[in-house]
């Protein structure tokens, strides 16, 4: 079966369609099973939509300009199967009011790759985004996400003990960001908060901080991290072009650090049994500034 559905509802006015305008007061839709087989060239999408609602208040079909006042989606499991990783351009911008989603599950596959990506969203929402698809810039004023999961897998082999970034599994996964924009280089990010828990053990109590970039130079003002174990706090100030194949720009951080033992042997991995015996209780302290660029470095402690 291609495309079932429980019931669908549309509210469109239709004088704007002659200007090639589309004006939604709703659309609800629910029940929906829906599986594209060979449909889309290049992609299969299969799954259920227990319940969509949305609002858009203007739809340009010829500028390719839409705003979506408002979108609801719930009890909702989609995957994504991707044959075909040639892009195609599409020049549409996208303004969201709000998107609220609750009980969601993604995943996407790609047959000829070994990279498998799900998630399950329990509670998200996004306020004041835009997309545009055309100049690949896309902001929020903010995101919330709580009691999610995200799992990461890069290849068929199994994980290797402790953390393992090829094999991340997240699960109590909380976000709250303030602020967001990405742009090529015109990046802005306020995160509030961010938690979660990897299947290796290792804890993310919090993650805070600000970070944003312009066409010449990355800015982290101060970015802070803490396990139940560890607090790792972050400055810099790194120009674009340190990066160079001929550097030019000097990038300076300061890196604090106190990374207690329970850390370390994550990602360390299988360890002797001896040696973790042996390990001191204290935790490492670490103060460390770097200067220079890919050409020279310093380090300073």
């Amino acid at each position: 079966t291609l495309l079932s559905l429980e019931s669908f509802q549309v509210n469109i006015r239709p004088l704007p369609l002659l200007k090639k305008e589309v004006l939604v007061d709703a659309i609800d839709l629910r029940g929906m099973k829906a599986n594209t087989g060979n449909l889309i060239e290049g992609m299969e999408i299969k799954g259920t939509l227990g319940k969509l609602y949305a609002k858009a208040d203007r739809i340009d079909l010829g500028k390719e300009i839409a705003r979506l006042n408002k979108i609801d989606l719930s009890d909702t499991a989609i995957t994504l199967l991707i044959n075909d990783t040639t892009s195609t351009t599409v020049g549409w911008k996208l303004k969201l009011d709000q998107i609220d989603l609750n009980r969601v599950a993604f995943a996407m596959q790609m047959p000829d790759d070994s990279l498998r990506l799900s998630t399950y969203i329990d509670k998200a929402g996004l306020t004041d985004g835009m997309v545009d698809l055309g100049s690949a810039r896309y902001s929020a004023s903010r995101f919330l996400l709580s009691g999610s999961s995200l799992s990461y897998d890069g290849s068929y082999s199994d994980p290797t003990p402790g953390f393992d970034p090829s094999h991340i599994a997240l699960n109590d996964v909380n976000i709250r960001i303030d602020s967001l924009l990405y742009g090529g280089r015109d990046i802005s990010v306020r995160i509030k908060e961010f938690s979660a828990n990897d299947r290796s053990g290792l804890t993310l109590s919090s993650l805070t901080g600000d970070i944003s970039s312009d066409s010449t130079t990355i800015q982290v003002p101060e970015l802070l991290l803490k396990t139940p174990y560890s607090e790792i706090r972050l400055l810099a100030t790194v120009p674009w072009n340190s990066f160079d194949d001929t550097p030019s720009g000097t990038l300076r951080s300061l890196l604090t650090a106190s990374v207690g033992k329970e850390d370390v042997f994550i990602f360390a991995g299988p360890l002797p049994k001896e040696f973790k015996q042996a390990y001191p209780q204290k935790e490492i302290r670490l103060t460390a500034g770097i200067e220079g660029n890919l050409a020279a470095l310093r380090l300073r402690q």
